[in-house]
């Protein structure tokens, strides 16, 4: 083989190989009958990729798209010197395997070697993932987006994607040409909600870390790395582990970017060791308990997990009865969980992160990376420039071909057309294909005048019902099928009695092609409702998928909509707020439904809650959380446990906001320089000073959040200054979306580092990076101030200055 593999590791995929597809019989001859005309190093590749393969992709994607990564992999081998110092173990999961994490695949691998190969060729392995980074930055810009993962080729026609599609260009594009990478991720952060991603590459026996599309001169450096430095967990997947019976391997990386502590739990029913009890360890985040791991205890009855110098929850589980319990990793690494009947009925807790241990991250000044990044940034308005301004077109980026064909059929009028256009999310422009569009209007045509407009545009036309990705399967569809299906019960017998259901295997974040579930009569569990709404669309009947449960739904002639779960009559649950309290859904409190085993939390986006509101819900145990998100990041939270089998109301206190015993008051003393001149000028008000980098993620997360909240800081009676190292700055979009919507942030082009440097060292932040933000009162004292990362920090920033302002009324 072009790369050596050993006897050991060869029976290893062999056998894997042999387990994962005898479950998939039909697909497995098909792939059979390919290879027996193939080399034996392409064979043995792709025996690699299905043996360690998701029933999503077993189902979805034609072997011919497998080979090409096999062969371009094996191209990569014979091009790249440095492959030949990559181990097997290393090779196989890490620059061969097909998957990044839940990105729609695509025949990328190929394409990407092919432009990257003049970047890297004859470059050590260091430089060349260095290299590569930078022509991804040149190719993708951070936006915040959906949860559907565009594939490598998708991001390049969007030139946007969130941190999640930046790693999963990256990976690609690193692994194209033979350099070792995964994405690495902190699930959910400790000290603020929400989580990122990022790239790891292994250079020389060693893995390394960089920002994905954020390139560094050197590796091992980031934005994230102080936030990254409060994780109570990042993680990584190795696909196709050959030690694991499972599909991928969970391996830990936390200790490499946090200081770390084994907790040690013990779980116990009238005092003896309960075995087999599963164990969750957690954290809150957007007002939910999210689960970090889950592990089974031993036969001593303990299970244990390697976590940061935080505070967690431990829910155990066994035979019905739970146990719930805080734990302070900076006091103890071990705890006993007696079981009980039920959760508690009220608690309490202050969920504190970890302290900020990266240190103090110095600025390097390299001239040469400034220079590439000034050529990245033109090549990238250049591609940019190339953007159609006409509605629609420019949502698709340099996938616009694909939408003009369809605009420009003669068959529909273009209202027709931009009714179905209508439907599709912001990110669907960058892949979907013409084909896709005119299947979904010829499909769905016949029924225009059967229904009310919006029902017949949202329910029957609209192509996504999920994740899914959005393909030409709807006449398709409809042709397997001998009969014509009238009554969505008639659907949901059918599969009953037709489709065979596969075990996700822990792998529910990406889905399989429905066309394809339907032709092997092999369907996931967790696509199952997808696929009952599919069908009913193919056959011009009404359903959707019910966005609070999940279920699949369907819609009566009369307007009533139908689950095709049996559900009990709903029972109504009333919050009793505080007189003039509101609580964003999700930010500040959720409610989550007990399943036997988990709580589920239900989802309500865009909702706001205020007194004696109410949920509509199923009979059944429910747990309501109420967050409070504190500036220092601890997460002082609320559960209330209740079981809710008639309509019962809940009075709710949220936790106190603590902002104005955590502000700071410290006298402000700069060097004489532009800065110092400026804020002398400014003295008797209270200012926000926002210290920018255009363009980078933590100032882009920034700038957006304030975006977003315009209106409430267009109303703030202080003043709003913000400085880039240069005027020029203020051409960049977003920096111009805030001079239109925000007219009261007052922009400096001011470069002081003596001052900005001095900002940091008084106001103790130990984070050089940008952005740097700092709150002062009206006698130029720093009241609060943050550097970098931190999610809703625009939010924070009204919260303390409705403050500030709150004590001059009083």
């Amino acid at each position: 083989m072009k790369f050596p593999v050993s006897p050991r590791y060869k029976a290893i995929i062999l056998r894997q190989y042999d387990r994962n597809m005898s479950a998939y019989p039909l697909i497995r001859e098909k792939v059979d009958a390919y290879l027996r005309d193939r080399e034996e190093d392409l064979s043995l590749c792709l025996k690699y990729l299905y043996g360690n393969m998701a029933a999503q992709d077993v189902l979805s994607s034609p072997v011919e798209l497998f080979a090409s990564y096999g062969e371009a992999t094996l191209r990569a081998c014979e091009e790249m010197d440095y492959l030949r110092d990559v181990p097997e173990e290393i090779f196989f999961p890490y620059v061969l395997y097909h998957r990044v994490n839940s990105e729609c695949l695509d025949d990328s691998r190929g394409f990407l070697m092919g432009e990257l190969l003049p970047y890297v060729k004859g470059k050590r392995m260091e430089q060349a993932a260095l290299n590569v980074n930078y022509w991804c930055y040149a190719h993708a810009t951070y936006t915040p987006s959906d949860y559907r993962t565009l594939g490598p080729l998708g991001i390049l026609r969007s030139t946007l994607g969130r941190c999640g599609e930046e790693t999963v260009l990256a990976v690609a594009a690193l692994r194209s040409v033979g350099i070792p990478a995964r994405q690495c991720y902190c699930p959910k952060w400790a000290h603020c909600d929400d989580n990122h991603a990022w790239v790891e590459v292994w250079v020389e026996g060693q893995w390394h870390y960089m920002g994905a599309c954020e390139p560094e001169a050197v590796l091992d450096r980031g934005w994230f790395t102080s936030a990254a430095s409060r994780a109570m967990l990042v993680d990584t997947k190795c696909w196709g582990d050959p030690e694991t019976e499972t599909l991928y391997k969970a391996v830990q990386c936390t200790s490499r970017y946090a200081p770390t502590r084994v907790l040690t739990v013990k779980v116990t029913e009238g005092g003896q060791p309960v075995a087999n009890a599963r164990v969750c360890f957690q954290i809150v985040n957007y007002s939910e308990l999210f689960t970090l791991r889950e592990a089974l205890t031993d036969e001593r009855g303990r299970a244990s997990f390697e976590t940061g110098l935080g505070d967690l929850f431990v829910c155990a589980v066994s035979n019905g009865k739970v146990a719930l319990e805080k734990v302070d990793l900076r006091q103890k690494d071990t705890v006993s969980l007696e079981l009980q009947s039920s959760f508690p009925e009220f608690m309490t807790a202050d969920i504190v992160p970890p302290e900020d241990s990266s240190g103090t991250v110095p600025h390097v000044d390299h001239p040469r990376h400034r220079e590439l990044l000034r050529r990245c940034e033109a090549h990238a308005q250049a591609r940019r420039d190339r953007f159609s301004t006409e509605k629609y077109l420019s949502l698709a980026g340099l996938n616009a071909s694909e939408l003009r064909a369809f605009l420009e059929m003669d068959r529909y009028s273009r209202e027709q057309k931009e009714e179905l256009l209508s439907t599709l999310r912001p990110k669907d422009f960058a892949d979907i294909r013409c084909e896709t569009l005119v299947d979904a209007m010829e499909s769905a045509e016949s029924a225009r005048e059967q229904y009310p407009p919006d029902i017949f545009r949202d329910y029957i036309l609209a192509p996504r019902i999920a994740e899914e990705m959005l393909l030409p399967e709807r006449r398709k569809i409809r042709s397997l099928f001998s009969q014509s299906f009238t009554e969505p019960d008639q659907i949901s017998e059918w599969m009953e009695s037709h489709m065979e259901l596969l075990p996700d295997r822990g792998i529910r974040n990406f889905y399989p092609s429905l066309l394809a579930c339907l032709e092997n009569r092999q369907v996931p569990t967790f696509v199952w409702d997808a696929l009952f709404v599919a069908v009913c669309r193919a056959f011009c009947l009404p359903a959707a998928i019910e966005p609070h449960t999940g279920y699949g739904q369907w819609l009566d002639r009369g307007g009533l909509w139908h689950s095709i779960r049996p559900k009990e009559k709903e029972v109504k649950l009333h919050l009793e707020l505080p007189q003039g309290k509101k609580l964003r859904y999700a930010e500040h409190i959720t409610v989550a439904r007990w399943d036997g085993g988990n709580f589920v939390t239900l989802k309500y986006s865009d909702t706001t809650v205020e007194k004696d509101d109410c949920f509509s819900l199923q009979p059944g145990f429910y747990r309501v959380t109420v967050n409070t998100r504190q500036i220092d990041g601890t997460a002082s939270v609320a559960l209330w446990h209740l079981p809710v089998s008639e309509d019962r109301s809940l009075a709710i206190t949220p936790p106190e906001d603590q902002t104005f015993r955590r502000l700071k008051q410290i006298p402000l003393e700069l060097p004489q320089g532009p800065l110092k001149t400026l804020l002398d000028r400014e003295r008797d008000r209270r200012h926000i000073l926002i210290f920018a980098d255009p363009g980078s993620e933590p100032t882009e997360h920034l700038l957006t959040e304030m975006l977003e909240s315009a209106e409430e800081f267009q109303n703030l009676d202080c003043r709003i200054l913000l400085f880039t190292e240069s005027e020029e700055a203020l051409s960049h979009p977003t920096l111009q979306g805030i001079k239109s919507r925000i007219p009261n942030v007052q922009h400096h082009g001011i470069r002081d580092p003596q001052a900005l440097a001095c900002l940091y060292r008084q106001m103790k932040v130990g984070d050089l990076r940008l952005p740097f933000v700092l709150c002062t009162d009206q006698e130029l004292c720093g009241v609060y101030a943050d550097a970098n990362y931190r999610i809703r920090l625009a939010q924070t920033l009204l919260d303390i200055q409705r403050y500030l302002q709150s004590r001059i009324d009083s």
